[in-house]
């Protein structure tokens, strides 16, 4: 009789589970349809499939895997980093390498000049597209192109100040627009790791800009080209793509789950979601990712509306995201894959205030070059000629700041605090209150200063 009984419990049980499955699948089935319906390539594959082809003869991605060949494994050598690292960390934008820095990157450079020329291609190389073998676990695929975009940057950033230092200002803004490529090189990739690399190398193009900006007088047209670059990376939808992306691999994830070919473990790679699967039968498991995955679909297609607003009108609607996530009945697992996209829209927010302070430096200065070494006495008299409108602070809404000192003038934004410090700039603590987001344009007087 016990035997009979305990039959009858898991046969009800089974059944059970059973009819909750199919209940589940139907409200997935549902939700897929409706986003099929709504947005059209919206599936990760699809997106992947969507993106821009672009001609050898144009893609900078194929320069950046050239030039990063001609360099030694394992490049840059540690000690030269220590080295550079340690001398250059208090190094002025309007301050000169003394003799010990200048010959440390001018030694580094000749070794490797054949992948310097190379690499400043990439100034006239604005697309980019890397051929990527996806992984079935899609979050688990190498991407082995990003460790050369950020080398290439570097090596490039180490050639814009070899040639500040020479005076070649045309040439080291140049090398600016080589850097920002190379981060363009990555395109539209839809995956977070890979914006936030393109991320990276945008603020190395901004940081050596404002360095050959602080030496000397770069001729109109570099000015210009370098304008036109990053009024076009500004309008790159960072968190779109990221959000997008996200949704699409989280999608095939759980349906890689649902259908066996992965595990929770093998997606979270974390002990907790292992604890789970130790406590839980497999087919439990897998029940609860397929009932997850309608909800999680509508809270990513949440976030993705968001991202579809201006990086100034997000704040709220992604704290009110980030507590609709908390107050869900998302299970354990599914918690564990939520992006954490607060860190994404951060870097944005920080990468458009650095752009936008940039994009009216420029034209600040070639305004001076126009009008015979004045500068303009208001943000307002650069439009229309050098700017068709004015950026506004990514924080706020509100325009950038502007103010004029003794030995130069600074354009910033009120940064993550949200408090006006007065352009109060430090790049070492550049998200920590008390400190703004912005450039300097320092008096041509100013410029090109001496060695400390």
């Amino acid at each position: 009789m016990p035997v009979l009984l305990l039959s009858l419990v898991v046969t009800i049980l089974a059944a059970y589970l059973l009819s909750m499955r199919r209940a589940a699948q139907q409200e997935l089935d549902k939700a897929l349809a409706e986003l099929d319906e709504e947005e059209p390539g919206w599936r990760f594959y699809d997106i992947e499939a969507g993106r821009e082809a672009i001609p050898d003869d144009k893609n900078s991605a194929l320069c950046v895997l050239a030039a990063r060949k001609m360099l030694p494994a394992g490049w840059p050598d540690r000690d030269f980093i220590c080295a550079f690292d340690d001398s250059m960390k208090d190094l002025e934008p309007n301050r000169q390498l003394d003799e010990q820095q200048y010959a440390l990157l001018l030694d580094e450079l000749h070794e490797h000049q054949a992948a310097l020329d190379n690499a400043a291609h990439l100034a006239a190389l604005p697309r980019g597209r890397y051929s990527i073998v996806y992984d079935e676990n899609v979050h688990r695929t190498l991407l082995r192109h990003l460790q050369p975009v950020r080398e290439i940057a570097d090596l490039l950033r180490y050639d814009a100040m070899i040639r500040a230092q020479d005076g070649d200002f045309a040439g080291a803004l140049r090398s600016c627009q080589a850097i920002a490529n190379a981060g363009r090189s990555i395109g539209d990739e839809p995956l977070t790791i890979s914006q936030l690399v393109r991320f990276a190398c945008i603020a190395i193009a901004l940081r050596e800009t404002e360095r050959v900006l602080g030496q000397g007088e770069a001729p109109e047209t570099e000015l210009e080209d370098l304008h036109r670059i990053l009024e076009d990376e500004r309008k790159h939808p960072y968190l779109l793509i990221c959000a997008r992306g996200e949704r699409g691999e989280m999608n095939e994830s759980f349906q890689a789950i649902e259908m066996g070919r992965i595990t929770v473990e093998e997606l979270g790679g974390n002990a907790r979601s292992k604890h789970l699967e130790d406590r839980l039968s497999r087919p439990l498991v897998n029940y609860v990712i397929l009932r997850d995955h309608p909800l999680v679909l509508t809270l990513m297609s949440d976030l993705v509306a968001i991202a579809r607003r201006p990086v100034e009108d997000r704040e709220l609607a992604l704290k009110q995201w980030q507590s609709s996530v908390q107050s869900s009945t998302l299970s354990g697992p599914a918690r564990l894959i939520i992006p954490a996209s607060a860190k994404w829209d951060d870097a944005e927010r920080r990468t458009q205030a650095q752009l936008r302070c940039m994009i009216v430096i420029l034209a600040m200065e070639r305004y001076r070059l126009k009008h015979n070494g004045r500068c303009p006495e208001r943000l307002e008299d650069l439009t229309p000629a050098f700017l068709d409108e004015l950026p506004v602070d990514p924080y706020d809404g509100k325009p950038l700041r502007f103010r004029q000192l003794a030995d130069f003038r600074v354009i910033y934004s009120i940064g993550p605090d949200h408090e006006d410090n007065d352009g109060k700039i430090d790049l070492k603590h550049l998200t920590e209150p008390g400190t703004d987001i912005g450039f300097r344009l320092w008096n041509p007087d100013k410029r090109r200063q001496p060695a400390k």
